[in-house]
């Protein structure tokens, strides 16, 4: 079921222990990943999308606000957005306040 490559990966954790693709497989870390570049002589390289990555883990999406909740200081966003709110809430009150009154009476003849 298995060929021997995917059992020295799950045991080795190195698909190729016996240097058969001539790969030494790195480590990955969330600061270090690498991948395997698939050409006539695969090598490995290192991630040069780490830029694109990141920017779409920082968009406060719903998936990025579960997997990544370390990196949104909620608190502080719901406190600018009660602060902007606040603002908004002054500024109606005030065009209100402001305005011209209209008269309801008919003008005179």
């Amino acid at each position: 079921m298995f060929n021997p490559d995917h059992t020295s990966l799950f045991h080795d954790r190195n698909p190729t222990p016996d240097d058969s693709l001539n790969i030494v497989w790195e480590a990955a870390r969330p600061d270090n990943l690498h991948y395997l570049s698939l050409t006539l002589t695969p090598t490995m390289k290192a991630d040069y999308r780490h830029m694109v990555r990141a920017f779409w883990e920082s968009l406060p999406l719903k998936q990025n606000l579960l997997l990544h909740s370390e990196k949104f200081k909620l608190s502080e966003a719901k406190a600018e957005l009660e602060e902007m709110k606040e603002d908004l809430d002054h500024e109606m009150q005030f065009q209100m306040e402001n305005e011209p009154k209209k008269s309801t009476a008919r003008n005179e003849l």
